[in-house]
């Protein structure tokens, strides 16, 4: 056996190349912690499209084994999770090929941790015990599924979808409950998601911590708004469009307050940047030509150095929104709805504008192209606000203090 500082570092899918909030936010942990620790990261692999298969720029310290994935979208495996009662984005992640995976690597060695990413990979942490007695069992859970499939169930027309993802919801409490008291270490994106665990297992609140998404501002600097010469009005909204909340806040922002702004602006355009092209996104597109859907990019600054906006018109959802840390980074003023900067320490009118209403939120993003300087002084507050607790050397010492004092506690 290798005795050697270690991780165990399992994933629902491969985080290379970092597209998307929940695999920025693995990524940045991973080299984080690869600096101190040897990292074993195992995940499922899915078939990549063409356009992302790029370099991976994998940490040194950090060696990747894969397992293929299963299609958690199926109706065979929703079927099957209703005669199991269980979550079917658990089940495509419960197959014998991760089991026997494991197996092997702990056959090889003991890891002083082991760290499993999302909620969805609860059900591993049985077997995990039984294999590494002696790890620390961390557990990352990025969203509290337990609201966000019920927030995902309320927005069903269909009356039978609706009642399986609340049937989905209810099942997720019941996991999240147990993976609280099977844990040693559960780790949450922000305080609500913290106080969400909390009431689910009182009992378990001391095992419940926030380390908040965040960004290496080395990554960024070149690309900051201020380095690039002055541009047409442009609209960015990053995200995944395969994800619920960034599809019905695109949606919403399309029909609701974007007529609004080109009414007064006829030049502006609006990119929707990220992978996933969502049939009713993509029809937005298609009924006016200043609305761009991109699709997968392999570098998002591209884009953002050319906008004027980033905008968060999410209506569901949880955790932190990288989206709009990443904007913050990139030099970006922001709007987003109450619910879009849910979780991110934040003052309307200071380091964001925060409006729910159509008419508000249009306001704002106008107020935020026409007065450039009430945008810049939005852009400053914003970084000091991210280099203060969002940036990742200001992360890093917590993270490290809280893997090394529970380590600590647990061998003691």
């Amino acid at each position: 056996m290798i005795k050697s500082k270690s991780i165990l570092y399992i994933c629902p899918e491969n985080p290379f190349p970092p597209a998307g909030g929940d695999k920025i936010r693995i990524v940045n942990l991973l080299r984080l912690l690869s600096e101190h620790f040897e990292i074993d990261l195992l995940a499922y692999e899915p078939v990549a499209r063409d356009e992302e298969r790029q370099e991976l720029n994998i940490p040194n310290n950090c060696r990747l084994h894969t397992v293929p994935s299963m299609d958690y979208k199926s109706w065979s495996l929703r079927l099957r999770s209703l005669i199991l009662r269980r979550n079917n984005s658990l089940l495509s992640h419960a197959d014998l090929h991760l089991s026997h995976r494991l197996k092997q690597l702990s056959e090889r060695r003991q890891y002083d941790y082991v760290v499993v990413t999302h909620s969805f990979l609860g059900y591993l942490l049985p077997l995990l015990r039984a294999l590494q007695p002696n790890s620390l069992l961390v557990t990352d859970a990025h969203n509290f599924e337990t609201s966000l499939s019920r927030q995902f169930a309320l927005t069903q027309t269909s009356m039978l979808r609706k009642t399986y993802f609340l049937l989905a919801s209810h099942w997720n409490r019941k996991l999240e409950k147990e993976i609280c008291k099977r844990t040693d270490l559960l780790l949450t994106t922000s305080e609500p998601d913290a106080e969400a665990f909390q009431s689910l297992s009182p009992s378990d609140k001391h095992k419940i911590k926030v380390i908040p998404n965040f960004v290496d501002m080395r990554s960024y600097e070149s690309d900051r708004a201020e380095n690039v010469t002055p541009r047409s009005p442009n609209i960015i909204f990053p995200g995944t469009m395969s994800y619920f909340p960034n599809v019905n806040g695109a949606l919403y922002f399309g029909r609701k307050i974007y007529p609004i702004l080109k009414a007064v602006i006829p030049d502006l355009t609006w990119h929707i940047v990220g992978r996933g092209i969502h049939p009713e996104v993509q029809a937005l597109a298609e009924s006016d030509s200043s609305i761009v859907v991109t699709g997968f990019v392999p570098d998002m600054g591209t884009y953002m150095r050319n906008a004027s906006v980033v905008i968060a018109p999410l209506l569901e959802g949880g955790g932190t929104r990288l989206k709009i840390l990443e904007a913050w980074a990139y030099g970006i003023p922001v709007v987003s709805t109450e619910k879009g900067a849910e979780g991110i320490v934040c003052e309307n009118d200071r380091d964001i504008c925060l409006a729910d209403e159509p008419q508000a939120f249009a306001d704002a993003i106008l107020k935020l192209i026409r007065d450039r300087t009430f945008a810049a002084q939005i852009v400053s507050n914003a970084r000091n606000q991210l280099l203060n607790l969002y940036e990742r050397e200001s992360v890093k010492e917590r993270l490290l203090s809280l893997f090394m004092e529970e380590r600590k506690e647990k061998t003691s």
